[in-house]
């Protein structure tokens, strides 16, 4: 004979299950994606002045976070012409959601490491003249 006890923990376990099996993550990949991409495209339209004096206003920063550790890509852009310390918070920020999206749908990448660029400022514009 099966008694209360039982009966109600057989209640709340078949309750857990229904409320379990009910509930659905708020994410969507599609709209996490075109909110990173949104983020990239600000940042770059940001950077997208390139203009220099000399090579001290050529700089790089790490963008993206591959799964495998690391950065996707360096982003040149020159000091003169944008925020610097609101460019790296843009950064961060998009690196840190880079990330969160890559655990919550279980991106995968290889594990290559872009190269460092050397920069100089030629003719006036910031650019890659090498690779450390």
């Amino acid at each position: 004979m099966i008694n209360q006890l039982t009966i109600i923990n057989m209640l709340a376990i078949l309750f857990s299950i229904i409320l379990f099996m009910s509930c659905d993550d708020d994410f969507n990949e599609e709209e996490d994606v075109a909110r990173l991409e949104h983020m990239e495209q600000e940042i770059l339209e940001s950077i997208s002045d390139l203009s220099c004096s000399d090579s001290t206003d050529c700089q790089y920063i790490g963008f993206g976070d591959k799964p495998c550790g690391g950065y996707w890509r360096y982003l040149i852009y020159s000091v003169n012409n944008v925020d610097s310390v609101l460019l790296i918070e843009k950064v961060r920020k998009y690196n840190d959601y880079n990330k969160t999206l890559n655990i919550r749908y279980g991106w995968v990448s290889d594990c290559s490491l872009p190269r460092i660029p050397v920069l100089t400022c030629l003719e006036g514009e910031c650019v890659v003249i090498n690779y450390k």
